[in-house]
């Protein structure tokens, strides 16, 4: 193993070096001016300036091999720029549709050594010591303000030094990187997905909002579906797009919370036949509720009724299917009415509806010893089976999709999905939003109701799975990309929405998901075989803070292994029982070598906000750290006022305290 000192162990022991260096140069000048007064012979003097100088040159390096990981870790790595000026950067750095994927650099085997290194020392307090030592110099800079108002002066100095101490992650671990470049991510790369994940606070809304922006300033088509209604997300939409456009006429909200604003938006205009809405409806069941067979069951029962509609020639819609599974015998009416419609004609059925008003005859009747006449339709019996079923029979074996179909046909939510609603100043199809590059922003306000609103991005991405699928078979030279982003994913994880992520990408969709950990994928499908099935679809991984172990495991699938070396000094003293001078010792080292995570998890565990291990393209991994977007002055709300210094290093404005 290299004798080498290590960057750690100098910092670790730093002040001792700074005392080396110091000696050697009163040393080195004493010595040398004594040489030159004659004072002391200089056949004395020059062995030991020749010593002094060796060993001030040895120091001096030492001590300037860390100057820059000193200075870098006694900053907060969480740079901050306007909107304006972010997306000036974006509008002038950008090329060829690529991705920012923030500040930083490729994480090689030689990251993985020093982050070992660290992590065997105490890593945070040297990184405490270093943030003192600096707001300490910046504060005293400020001389006048000292002088006038000492006691302010020193209430600002603690209250930042409080704030920089308590601050989230290590800085340390992107002080690791000998350098750091903008990333970017090649357009030809995004149509493989990516995941974000990372846990509460740690940056993935802000990170989304980013990659939001750029697609937004890329002429993309954008659909983001919120479960939490994020305010940030919703002003960033707006501010980017009127950068785009000059207006936001092209921006289209569909908003379970705010119904007022939100457009009404059609889920059946991309069905290709009526019973695929009801697979649709029980595709947004609970896993284990999915395979009982009542569950089976009442999607038969769903079909029937879906089909019954279709025959008798009116519009799907949940207000309507609703409406027929309480009133079974006014389906079986309409559905022979309109099929009698078509196999009459249109004089003979116009003579059957006299004979039976002046007669005065039994509709039900007349319509099914008439439909008697011809052969049997399978889609007709149905009908008229279901018809005959005892109500609390159909309402034990189905009761679980009734209800998902009960909440989505009544209240607010009713409106919002009715395509036939005259009330409605737009109703919106996906087929719209794509076809002309707008914007749609969809808040399911989990919150209020979370299982309504995991039955609405469900329905909503499967009616994209349908879209997706229509532009891939019949769409025709190059198609418009769709940015598809999805936050918190697991709350609207279902069959279709598989499907879209496995064949999206022929169709122009180019997704991003984000969720707190991979374990939300399994506890959701019930499976972790189901859950591969997700993740194998996302070749593009962003890994933030993370303490989950699933994810840590996932994680490292992803990465190739390291190898770290560790060294072992014993020393041991043995004396003799005969003799009090007979005395000896030993000293040993040894060497081992390991193999490891090239990330280790306790990394992936003490990263800052805003900084992630992303694995793009292929398997590159690299450690960045995501530009923060502070709010125009158009879009913000009541925020804190930071103090703020530039970094001598990168010369970006870092974050630094708060008051």
């Amino acid at each position: 193993m290299n004798k080498k000192i290590s960057r750690v162990q100098i910092l670790k022991h730093h002040d001792s070096f700074v005392c080396q260096f110091y000696l050697c140069l009163l040393t080195t000048t004493g010595y040398a001016a004594a040489a030159w007064l004659e004072s002391i012979p200089q056949l004395l003097c020059l062995p030991v300036c020749i010593a002094s100088s060796f060993g001030l040159f040895l120091s001096g390096r030492k001590l300037s091999a860390v100057a820059s990981l000193k200075s870098r870790i006694s900053q907060i790595s969480f740079p901050q720029t306007s909107a304006d000026s972010f997306i000036n950067y974006l509008e002038k750095e950008g090329k060829d549709g690529a991705l920012y994927l923030g500040q930083g650099g490729s994480w090689q085997p030689s990251q993985c050594q020093e982050a070992s290194d660290f992590l065997k020392c105490d890593a945070s307090s040297l990184q405490r010591k270093f943030i003192k030592r600096r707001m300490i110099l910046k504060s005293l800079k400020n001389f006048r303000q000292w002088i006038f108002h000492p006691a302010k002066s020193l209430f600002t100095l603690r209250q930042d030094l409080s704030f920089l101490i308590q601050a989230s992650g290590q800085q340390w671990i992107s002080a690791l990187l000998p350098e750091e470049n903008a990333i970017w991510q090649k357009a030809s790369h995004r149509p493989g997905h990516m995941l974000i994940v990372g846990g509460a606070g740690a940056g993935k809304t802000q990170t989304m909002i980013i990659f939001i922006d750029q697609d937004i300033l890329a002429y993309l088509s954008v659909i983001i579906i919120d479960p939490k209604g994020d305010k940030d997300i919703r002003n960033a939409v707006y501010f980017s797009y009127k950068k785009r456009s000059g207006d936001t006429k092209g921006i289209f909200e569909f908003d379970l919370a705010y119904p007022e604003r939100s457009i009404h938006l059609d889920l059946f205009s991309n069905c290709s036949r009526a019973t695929e809405v009801a697979t649709r409806i029980c595709d947004c069941l609970p896993k284990e509720a999915a395979d009982s067979e009542f569950s089976k069951m009442g999607e038969s029962f769903l079909k029937t009724v879906c089909q019954g509609i279709s025959i008798a020639n009116k519009p799907l819609s949940f207000k309507r299917i609703y409406y027929y599974i309480n009133n079974r015998e006014k389906l079986l009416v309409d559905c022979l009415e309109g099929y009698l419609k078509e196999a009459l004609g249109k004089e003979r059925f116009k003579n059957l509806c006299t004979d039976i008003r002046i007669h005065k005859k039994d509709k039900m009747e007349t319509y099914l010893n008439a439909y008697r006449e011809f052969d049997r339709n399978d889609d007709v019996e149905s009908v008229i089976k279901f018809a005959d079923y005892d109500e609390e029979f159909i309402y034990k074996r189905a009761i679980m999709v009734f209800q998902v179909v009960e909440k989505l046909a009544t209240g607010d939510i009713g409106k919002l999905l009715d395509p036939e609603d005259v009330t409605a100043e737009r109703t919106l199809s996906l087929r719209d939003i794509v076809d002309n590059q707008w914007i749609l922003l969809v808040s399911l306000h989990a919150m209020k109701d979370p299982d309504l609103s995991r039955i609405v991005g469900s329905l909503i991405l499967s009616d994209l799975t349908a879209l997706a699928g229509s532009r891939y078979a019949y769409g025709k030279g190059q198609l418009s990309k769709v940015a598809l982003y999805v936050d918190e994913a697991s709350e609207v994880l279902s069959e279709p929405f598989i499907q879209l992520l496995n064949k999206g990408r022929g169709a122009g969709f180019i997704t991003c998901l984000a969720t707190q950990t991979v374990s939300d994928f399994i506890a959701r499908t019930r499976n972790k075989a189901e859950a591969d099935k997700v993740l194998g679809n996302l070749n593009n991984l962003l890994c933030m803070r993370s303490n989950d172990g699933e994810t840590h495991r996932y994680f490292a699938e992803r990465i190739t292994k390291s190898t770290v070396k560790s060294r072992m000094v014993s020393h041991s003293v043995s004396t003799s029982a005969d003799s009090f001078y007979s005395q000896g010792g030993t000293l040993s080292e040894r060497v081992s070598e390991s193999e490891s995570e090239l990330v280790p998890p306790e990394i992936l565990s003490s990263l800052p906000n805003g900084e992630c291990f992303a694995v793009i393209s292929g398997g590159h991994v690299v450690k960045t750290r995501m530009t923060g977007r502070q709010r125009n002055e158009r879009e913000k709300t009541q925020q804190p006022c930071f103090h703020i210094f530039r970094s001598h290093v990168a010369g970006n404005v870092l974050l630094c305290g708060v008051s």
